[in-house]
């Protein structure tokens, strides 16, 4: 059995967040300053308050991790606590001379 669970980007998730940050102070100060489409403004408030949490949730929440056991590829997706396999695939060898495979542990 062969485990992998790849390093985050710690810097593209903070940079991802500043985005959604400055693109919120962006659209607030323009609500707070147009009174001419400010209805338009606050609607796009909306649409960049979902969108940031939506993203922010998806790249600093999940984890990814692969593994190999038996001919068989797992790909978890752990998102918090739970961590259903995402998808998994069979593979046969080619050749019959191959050693056969541990027995995985789960």
């Amino acid at each position: 059995m062969v485990k992998c669970k790849p390093e985050r980007n710690v810097r593209q998730v903070t940079v991802i967040m500043l985005s959604c940050v400055t693109a919120f102070i962006a659209v607030s100060a323009a609500a707070c300053i147009i009174d001419a489409y400010k209805w338009f403004f606050e609607l796009l408030l909306i649409v960049v308050s979902v969108a940031g949490i939506y993203v922010v949730y998806r790249f600093s929440m999940s984890e990814m991790e692969y593994e190999i056991c038996d001919g068989v590829f797992t790909v978890y997706k752990t998102v918090g606590k739970s961590a259903p396999p995402s998808a998994r695939s069979t593979f046969r060898p080619r050749s019959r001379s191959s050693p056969k495979a541990s027995i995985c542990k789960s």
